[in-house]
């Protein structure tokens, strides 16, 4: 009986014959057995179990093996760092490729273009990790994607990146609408300190500002770096499942922000955000969870597929 192990660190599935997955070899996800000649050898696997699982015969089929997969590391936090964890969200985006020849994600960005997108646009299909090209990432709304230092995408999300890029040409008091290079200029300068490695949060830049003077949709950050965003009276606490555990919005508090500047002129200007439906529990009138794009409405659905 063969064992067929998921690494909890680099997810990659090992083939083994005895209890210790490090001695066992790497291969694509999905991989029968049986085809197993097919690709070449890959270094070993760290030997951290996540699951496993028995499967009698050398020829498991492809659906046994699927019931081994998890997430893969796609999912963003408000730092801007990949995690890989089962919960949906309402947006995808991308800032570069981060994966190399072997699908494993090596690298925190690979492009000063950040952008968030809608998740189905005119029936385009991209792979979940193609190497030498943009690797789509994940998030919970858009108040995630603005405090990881995105902005909307100027193509699948027309309407929202006019009405961003607007936004903060008038706070800027610019004579004319600012170009794309422009905005991804500001937000290169205010996201990251000088830095490497794929978890970035200790690098990232944050400022001061009193809880009053912030506009719904921004990200703050409390005293055990717990990201908490800013709704009407109330802030709530970020979980990749949503927003929960409200409480009371202290006016005269200083507070440490995770949201860039310019995106915060954003949200003043009148951007409106879309936030995941777990942020109407506060009972906040205006709260925008659909997108609207080219003059037509889409509303968000989460598939059963991975992602």
């Amino acid at each position: 009986r063969r064992t067929i192990r998921q690494c909890k660190t680099c997810l990659c599935l090992v083939w083994t014959d005895d209890l210790d997955c490090s001695y066992g070899t790497r291969f694509p996800l999905l991989t029968p057995y049986s085809e197993r000649s097919r690709y070449p050898a890959r270094k070993q696997c760290c030997g951290v179990i996540l699951q496993s699982a028995s499967i009698g015969g050398l020829n498991p089929v492809n659906a046994a093996i699927k019931r081994l997969i998890v997430s893969r590391r796609n999912r963003v936090d408000p730092w801007g760092d990949l995690h890989a964890v089962a919960s949906r969200g309402l947006f995808t985006g991308n800032r570069g490729c981060v994966v190399n020849e072997r699908e494993d994600v090596v690298r925190h960005h690979g492009s000063s273009l950040w952008i968030t997108c809608l998740t189905e646009f005119r029936g385009w299909r991209w792979s979940l990790a193609r190497p030498k090209r943009w690797t789509p990432l994940f998030f919970l709304d858009d108040a995630v994607a603005l405090a990881a230092g995105h902005r909307p995408c100027a193509t699948c999300r027309q309407t929202d990146y006019i009405a961003y890029r607007d936004a903060v040409s008038r706070a800027e008091h610019s004579p004319r609408p600012l170009l794309a290079r422009e905005l991804n200029e500001r937000l290169q300068a205010q996201r990251l300190h000088q830095g490497r490695g794929l978890v970035r949060a200790a690098d990232r830049m944050l400022w001061r500002s009193m809880l009053a003077d912030l506009p719904d949709g921004t990200v703050v950050v409390d005293t055990n770096r717990t990201c908490e965003l800013v709704l009407g009276e109330h802030l709530l606490s970020f979980s990749f499942a949503g927003w929960g555990n409200a409480r009371h919005r202290p006016i005269d508090a200083e507070v440490d922000v995770l949201t860039p500047p310019v995106s915060v002129r954003a949200l003043k200007g009148g951007y409106r955000p879309v936030l995941h439906p777990s942020a109407q529990i506060v009972g906040v009138q205006g709260i925008k969870t659909e997108i609207d794009t080219n003059n037509t409405k889409y509303q968000i659905r989460v598939r059963s597929v991975d992602r």
